[in-house]
């Protein structure tokens, strides 16, 4: 049986959204098990007020503060955090964004516990996660990509033909693209806002928000997968799983909200610069992701 005496782990990363991650702490707080865990809060560089704040939080939770002299990135950031808990001793590791809130759920841990014990295989436990949309963004992706998807993200990352969409997409076709992109997400949300609630199950990919390690992950890997600075670390994750033959859960009794108060817009001017700023990332994330992903089911 897993012991229930500080077994479990929150690493919380931070860039210049101190009042999200302060929110979190205090959402944590009045959880009935907050004795039972202990939280690092990973400051990404923020360069900012936040290293203060976060000294002078008052709190009957056990709180640790790790401060990067640069920004990592998210993978680099969260495994300060990890690997400070392995250090320390904890089995469980839960890797959250600053702007999550977990609803009052007395029995979050034993459910989490609960869950592994019946399968040792599975290393990542997802929860449910609704926006403020009310969006579900978990399963993040149920099923894996297809032989067809696989060879198109090959040949699209690998080729270097997603360089001649980026200056298609900001430079040429900006304005277009845009207002299409964003009918887009708008649809999007009118169409899957209040659905049901999915059923739980093993799923390929979880969303990267809120990410509960179990003691399987933690005895093949150290954190996650540090050649990516932002995005697509969900599919490396997913595949890095798969590789292994380990497995991800999706548990929709957990349930968290993500307020999604995006730390991006902190080191961008404008919209454009946001555009620019993430297409960059994510395709230097995905052409590693295109690398690693093999052909076959």
């Amino acid at each position: 049986m897993i012991s229930k005496t500080s077994n479990t782990a929150f690493v919380v990363l931070n860039y210049k959204t101190s009042y999200d991650a302060i929110a979190l702490v205090e959402n944590i707080a009045k959880q009935l098990w907050h004795k039972d865990i202990k939280v690092y809060i990973v400051d990404n560089d923020s360069n900012d007020e936040s290293i203060e704040k976060f000294k002078k939080i008052k709190s009957n939770i056990n709180i640790e503060l790790i401060e990067s002299k640069i920004n990592l990135g998210f993978a680099k950031g969260n495994n300060l955090g990890i690997k400070k808990a392995l250090l320390d001793g904890f089995q469980f590791i839960i890797a959250s964004n600053s702007d999550i809130l977990i609803e009052n759920q007395p029995d979050f841990l034993e459910k989490i516990y609960k869950i592994y014990e019946e399968d040792h295989n599975i290393a990542v436990i997802a929860p449910t996660i609704k926006n403020l949309d009310g969006v579900y963004q978990n399963p993040f992706r149920k099923k894996r990509f297809s032989f067809k998807e696989i060879i198109k993200m090959k040949f699209f990352y690998l080729s270097g033909f997603y360089k001649l969409y980026y200056l298609l997409r900001v430079y040429i076709f900006y304005g277009l693209i845009t207002y299409m992109a964003q009918k887009r997400v708008q649809r999007a949300i009118e169409n899957f806002s209040n659905n049901q609630v999915p059923s739980s199950g093993y799923i390929y990919a979880p969303h990267g928000s809120f990410l509960i390690f179990t003691p399987t992950f933690l005895k093949y890997f150290d954190g996650f997968d540090n050649k990516t600075f932002l995005y697509c670390e969900e599919f490396i994750l997913a595949e890095k799983l798969r590789q292994n033959n380990l497995k991800c859960w999706y548990e929709n009794t957990l349930n968290i909200l993500h307020k999604e108060c995006q730390s991006t817009e902190k080191v961008v001017k404008n919209y454009k610069e946001k555009v620019k700023f993430t297409l960059q990332h994510t395709f230097e994330s995905c052409k590693y992701f295109a690398k690693i992903i093999k052909l076959g089911h």
